[in-house]
């Protein structure tokens, strides 16, 4: 049996008056947001699909079924996509996980987005995260802020398992200090969300930029929103990535901007071994070296500033001597 799991908040409102109900649950970026999931048939056989939502750990019923679809045959090579405001018994203003089971390779997306008129003063936003195959006990979250030039982050963290969880989260700042003031510790029952708002964390300084290890007693799965407060559009970046398992001592990056059409690429990369290391970064525009990276604290680079006479696209690499994880970003402003 195959099993994705999504670690990302999955919200419903049916009307407007639901925007407050849904905040006072969720302190992200305001307004109202609803998601959908695209699961993709990897094999040539039909797939028995079945998909389970449970109610995230701050809800009255933390690690309830909420709601579950199917079991639907989804038919070789083929995807289906659940839009959460099209399921007319959805309940409302859910708040949680899911977990998606096939009997044949199955993949998945969730999209995040934002109910908005799509105007200057009400853009659009989105932002996507892959169904996670693989839950791990250490999840590394290089790229989080708070009040940080506008920009919040809040990490969701799903317990993968039957039992109940113990998880941990340790935050480094940009100096690779631990913030130990910082330090999250809580209980997720089984299978259920818990979501960890950078801004609400009194430990956590304003203007913090840094990063994060995530651990568990139980295998974790991990995504990570970015966002500003999107009061008009160039303010409504929203970003989200998968929490990092997987690590390297030498990072391939294929696209990158500077100066680009105004767009333009931030490179995060976290040290998730034993020991200080500095990196080398190589790319279109030219090469930077690090300062020491402590063990799991991470390195900025954001390229126009880097190379501020760059302009156009290219690819890069990053390279230490002890293992690294990375996230890229690619905003217009």
């Amino acid at each position: 049996m195959r099993t994705l799991r999504i670690a990302l908040i999955l919200l419903l409102a049916l009307v407007a008056m639901q925007v407050l109900g849904l905040m006072s649950v969720a302190q992200g970026p305001a307004g109202t947001w609803v998601s959908g999931i695209q699961i993709q048939n990897q094999s040539s056989s039909p797939a028995t699909v079945t998909i389970t939502f449970y109610w995230a750990q701050n809800s009255a019923t933390p690690g309830a079924v909420a709601y579950t679809i199917g079991p639907v045959t989804i038919e070789g090579n083929k995807s289906v996509v659940y839009y959460l405001p099209g399921i007319a018994d959805f309940p409302d203003n859910f708040v949680g996980s899911a977990v998606v089971s096939s009997d044949q390779p199955v993949a998945a997306i969730l999209n995040t987005s934002k109910v908005a008129a799509g105007t200057e003063s009400d853009p659009k936003r989105i932002g996507a995260a892959s169904g996670v195959l693989s839950p791990a006990t250490t999840v590394y979250a290089p790229y989080l802020r708070k009040n940080y030039s506008g920009r919040n982050s809040y990490i969701a963290v799903q317990n993968t398992s039957a039992e109940s969880a113990t998880v941990t989260i340790t935050y480094r700042d940009n100096t690779g200090a631990e913030v130990a003031a910082a330090r999250e510790t809580a209980t997720l029952s089984a299978y259920s969300t818990k979501i960890f708002y950078q801004n609400e964390n009194a430990g956590l300084p304003n203007g913090f930029y840094g990063s994060a290890v995530i651990n568990g007693t139980q295998p974790l799965a991990v995504v990570v929103n970015n966002a500003n407060d999107g009061t008009r559009w160039d303010r409504s970046q929203f970003e989200s990535y998968n929490g990092l398992t997987q690590s390297s001592t030498k990072l391939w990056i294929p696209k990158i901007t500077a100066n680009y059409s105004g767009y333009n690429t931030g490179l995060t990369i976290q040290n998730v071994g034993t020991a200080a290391a500095t990196m080398e970064l190589v790319s279109t525009f030219g090469n930077l070296t690090s300062p020491l990276i402590q063990p799991g604290a991470a390195w900025a680079v954001y390229l126009p500033s880097a190379f501020p006479s760059a302009s156009g696209g290219g690819s890069a690499t990053v390279t230490s001597s002890q293992p690294m994880v990375g996230v890229v970003t690619e905003n217009k402003q």
